[in-house]
């Protein structure tokens, strides 16, 4: 496990060993496009500003291209899928159920299509891509929570 400084904030534990090239012209060791920069510094002061438990940074390769997912709480305990609501980016809806990563693994991917850093195409079917992230951090069964949009997603 990496750790990365966020622009202006603590250190973070990154986990990016699902990359297999570094992006061209990215920022963040290879991670994300240096186009978006602004955007990743607002999505960084969410985090920053609306969670009160540690997450950390992963990504997975998926069908429906590179999917960042922040996870929460004890990696050994029993996981929690959490599906992002539309419009609305990964740190706002994980602040709604952080109080479940004392007793859960959050695993809150950010849903190709939507405000995030995974891939920005939509999938024409969304369950390859929930089999595909689960399968690539090695979670056999859990729980999943969709709010808003990400019930449409389960």
């Amino acid at each position: 496990m990496n750790t990365r400084v966020r622009s202006g904030h603590e250190l973070i534990a990154t986990d990016n060993t699902g990359v297999s090239e570094p992006t061209a012209g990215a920022v963040d060791g290879g991670i994300r496009p240096a186009s978006v920069s602004r955007f990743g510094d607002l999505y960084d002061d969410a985090i920053s500003a609306l969670l009160d438990v540690p997450v950390t940074d992963r990504w997975v390769e998926t069908s429906a291209g590179r999917t960042h997912v922040l996870t929460a709480g004890d990696a050994t305990a029993p996981p929690v899928v959490v599906f992002q609501g539309g419009n609305v980016t990964n740190p706002v809806t994980l602040a709604w159920v952080q109080e479940l990563s004392s007793e859960y693994y959050l695993i809150a991917p950010d849903t190709p299509g939507q405000p995030g850093w995974s891939d920005p195409h939509e999938p024409d079917e969304y369950g390859p891509w929930v089999v595909d992230v689960t399968d690539g951090l090695g979670t056999d069964q859990a729980a999943m929570v969709g709010i808003s949009h990400g019930g449409g997603v389960l």
